[in-house]
């Protein structure tokens, strides 16, 4: 805009993704302006056609880089941070005398009683030109700031300088404000990248302030004695997607292997207690309001086999308790079932069904919530945006209480610490994992395809597997596409909608299978398709939209769908304004209305099943 920067030395451009029709690329610089600097990333997503290229996307984030030693970083109401991210990474001490926050990759605090400010911890070096100075493959998370000055802090990722440079791993350093001194209690290497590592460490890392680590790294929770240099497993190989944690770290629940037991531990006490409702039920992590925990409870002799033949345990009672147990809101309906349950801090936002108990068969219905009544708990510093005339909005952190004298800028001595332990890591992954990639960073990890699907269309991002394959891509799908090899096929007696649907999508793959012994012998849609078609990867995309799974049509394979009364379609094909759909109750190849599609499909939950050649 007006503002009036330097133009930049140096600019750094990276790929993220590239195909036949569409790139994501980021541009990196830093730009100059009265003697203080930012740090610039953009990031453009771009389609090319043979007559233009399209900007379909465009991000700046403009970020001041903090200097603690200049004239405007503190006065005597706060900390101005300037053109920077609302979302301050910040902690303060309990009585509010000491704040602790992160800028540009580096750790500072104030202690307000002395106006005593430290630069606890940074890899940048003043004074040079070195791509290590800004170079973002870490991050810090602050465990605890008490009433005078301590710090204990976690740095995690790709290391730029310092006894492990050119390492990634997760390093836990104590700040003794008195005397003035920062040690490191414990370096644990991780092999894998900065990205995957902060999605593990960012859903389970608290000390609580002492000296018990607790850690999420690769499917395992890890206890590490920082006094005594040991480590050991607390719980091993868990699914992602049965493992919850509380916003505040202290409280963390996983699922036992055979789902009838739920853990429930506090990490502050280092005390469990199991949750189970006896081998007839299975009990489902959902998740924390506050310190709340949430869980539901399914009947195994509820399960569903849905038309796919893919079996799944709705939720038909959803509790919340305290730690003690105590028993604060119960759920439930009659016939009501729970197929998705999402916990945040404020709500529980519930995908229901109706089904009468045992019957197998079920209907789609609106969706409710439970509101949270926990009240967020104020901080006595303040993160503040402030509009200016020449910078436009500026972020502050306003301070309790009001610094009385000159401000003292400190930098810690680095001492070397006697020992540390060095947890061993695996080097493979066991569970199926799928990594969702936006604008070159990671939006998350998830357990299921559908939810990763999900998260990149929300994100403009793709779906890659475990072995980088890609499962899924935001925009790289025709505007138009026919399957033309498939044609209408009418199910012959005893035949199943299913059954004639899967066949003429194998037969699409180049393979004529009966398939109803198959099914007939508990085998799912799923597990042919694994079996039948060498390299697939089959998909349950369970509650993704139509133009999600639309990709695949794109990509020449058909998406088995269901509508009401159980029935199976599949969709072969796609216009601006159209669905192409073969109907084996009908053997006919019709086209179907866009809105009518999405209707009909959502109304039985949208469920769709499709695949991926990974080979």
């Amino acid at each position: 805009g007006s503002l009036d920067v330097a133009a930049p030395e140096k600019t750094y451009m990276k790929i993220f993704e590239m195909d036949a029709s569409t790139a994501s690329l980021g541009l990196s610089y830093i730009v100059e302006r009265g003697g203080y600097y930012y740090d610039v990333d953009e990031y453009y997503r771009i389609r090319y056609t043979a007559n233009r290229t399209y900007l379909l996307d465009f991000e700046r984030d403009m970020n001041e880089i903090f200097d603690y030693r200049s004239e405007l970083a503190f006065n005597k109401n706060g900390v101005y941070l300037g053109i920077t991210d609302y979302n301050v990474n910040v902690k303060e001490s309990d009585d509010g005398g000491v704040v602790a926050f992160v800028q540009n990759g580096s750790l500072y605090s104030m202690r307000t009683a002395d106006a005593r400010a430290a630069r606890v911890f940074s890899f940048f070096d003043s004074g040079t030109d070195d791509e290590r100075n800004l170079f973002d493959q870490h991050d810090i998370k602050i465990f605890s700031v008490d009433e005078g000055g301590n710090v204990q802090f976690m740095v995690y990722g790709y290391m730029n300088r310092g006894r492990h440079e050119g390492e990634v791993g997760v390093s836990v350093y104590y700040f003794n404000s008195l005397r003035n001194r920062l040690a490191e209690q414990v370096w644990i290497p991780a092999n894998e990248s900065f990205e995957i590592l902060r999605n593990d460490v960012e859903l389970l890392s608290y000390t609580g302030g002492g000296n018990e680590l607790s850690i999420y790294i690769d499917g395992s929770i890890y206890k590490v004695d920082l006094e005594n240099c040991m480590a050991e497993t607390v719980a091993g190989n868990l699914e992602r997607n049965s493992l919850v944690v509380s916003k505040n770290n202290r409280y963390v629940a996983w699922q036992s292997e055979d789902k009838a037991t739920v853990t429930l531990a506090n990490l502050n006490s280092g005390r469990k207690r199991e949750i189970t409702r006896g081998s007839e039920f299975e009990i489902t992590p959902l998740g924390f309001v506050g310190d709340d925990f949430v869980y539901g409870i399914s009947g195994k002799s509820d399960h569903i086999r849905n038309s796919s033949g893919i079996s799944f345990s709705p939720i038909s009672v959803i509790n919340i308790e305290d730690y003690g147990g105590t028993t604060l809101k119960t759920y439930s309906e009659e016939n009501i079932y729970i197929t998705r349950a999402v916990v945040t801090e404020a709500e529980v936002l519930l995908k229901r069904i109706y089904m009468e108990s045992g019957s197998g068969s079920y209907t789609s219905v609106s969706d409710d919530e439970i509101v949270s009544n926990v009240a967020e708990e104020k901080a006595k510093n303040e993160v503040v945006s402030v509009l200016t005339e020449n910078t436009g909005t500026v972020i502050q952190i306003e301070f309790d209480r009001k610094l009385s004298g000159k401000v003292h800028e400190v930098e810690p001595e680095e001492v070397l610490a006697d020992s540390s332990v060095t947890l061993s890591i695996p080097t493979e992954q066991k569970e199926n994992l799928y990594y969702v990639y936006s604008k070159g960073k990671i939006e998350g990890i998830y357990a299921t395809a559908s939810e990763a699907v999900n998260s990149a269309d929300t994100a403009d991002g793709v779906v890659v597997d475990n072995e980088q394959d890609y499962i899924w891509k935001k925009g790289d799908r025709k505007t138009e596409a026919r399957i033309s090899a498939i044609e209408g096929k009418l199910k012959g007696e005893g035949e199943t909608s299913l059954a004639v649907s899967l066949e003429e999508l194998l037969s699409n793959a180049g393979l004529s299978v009966k398939v109803s012994d198959l099914l007939n012998a508990d085998e799912d849609a799923m597990e042919i398709i694994e079996d039948k078609i060498q390299g697939a990867k089959a998909l349950n995309l369970y509650g993704c939209s139509l133009t999600s799974v639309l990709y695949y049509v794109s990509q020449g394979t058909p998406v088995l769908a269901t509508v009401d009364g159980g029935e199976t379609v599949l969709i072969v094909g796609y216009d601006s304004k159209n669905t192409v759909i073969m109907d084996p109750e009908t053997g006919t190849v019709y086209k179907k209305g866009m809105n009518d599609s999405t209707a009909w499909f959502s109304g039985h939950g949208n469920e769709f099943v499709s695949y991926v050649m990974t080979e």
